[in-house]
């Protein structure tokens, strides 16, 4: 009996010990199973993104939502009042497509604006931005600029969508994104 009464009290002291840990943000929820470590918190009011399954990480913002859609593609918007489909800064690091494929359709479909090298994190590609050409069906005064690095003969994207004047500032955090992206 002495030895139940022990275990209930441990029991009850972890189940307590939990909630209160979880309230403090200690236990990330929503972690998936592929121990991608989405939003936890690191130096000045930063968090770390880590997706073991495609091999990448980066850092943004804890003021941010960072959002799992599935398959290798990652979006981060300001607020949770932005739609899924207007976050500023989505990642695609599925790899479905060909990096040479892909860097010859952006060409083709990003108008006017830079199209420079460019490289980070141990991999070289390409940044074009500018608007989409209107048979496209993006709004002409929305600004694009897509990062697209070459991992292996795969197309890994990290692409920045501009719709509204009063996000300048989500324009300073995907270049911060790109910037701090790392691979295995």
């Amino acid at each position: 009996m002495k030895k139940l009464f022990w275990i209930l009290a441990i029991a009850a002291l972890g189940f307590f010990a939990y909630r209160f840990l979880s309230d403090k943000d200690y236990f990330v929820p929503g972690a998936t199973d592929n121990k991608e470590a989405a939003g936890l918190p690191s130096a000045a009011g930063r968090r770390e993104y880590s997706s073991m399954e495609f091999g990448f990480s980066f850092s943004y913002p804890a003021s941010w939502i960072l959002k799992e859609m599935g398959g290798g593609i990652v979006i981060l918007k300001p607020n949770e009042n932005t739609s899924d489909g207007e976050a500023p800064i989505s990642i695609d690091a599925s790899g479905d497509m060909p990096y040479e494929e892909s860097v010859a359709e952006m060409r083709q479909n990003v108008l006017g604006g830079d199209k420079k090298e460019f490289s980070i994190g141990g991999l070289s590609g390409m940044r074009l931005s500018g608007n989409l050409r209107p048979e496209l069906g993006e709004p002409p005064e929305t600004f694009f600029v897509f990062t697209i690095l070459d991992r292996a003969g795969r197309l890994f994207s990290a692409d920045y969508r501009e719709s509204r004047p009063s996000e300048a500032s989500s324009y300073a955090v995907y270049n911060a994104v790109v910037e701090s992206l790392q691979f295995r």
